[in-house]
């Protein structure tokens, strides 16, 4: 199963490829905000996802 993060990152890069096919600027700034959003969940998700534990023999 995919992380949020990637999931997250994904979108974000899809988002920004979007706004480069945009046809009017409206659309390109929608998409550019969104991928902006998708790039903050991202970054939340690294602060907020637990290290996991090591095993010490």
């Amino acid at each position: 199963m995919e992380s949020d993060y990637r999931y997250y990152q994904r979108r974000a890069a899809a988002e920004r490829l979007a706004a480069q096919r945009a046809v009017t600027p409206q659309a390109r700034d929608r998409r550019m905000n969104l991928a902006r959003v998708y790039d903050m969940k991202a970054s939340n998700c690294l602060e907020v996802e637990p290290l996991p534990l090591l095993a010490t023999a």
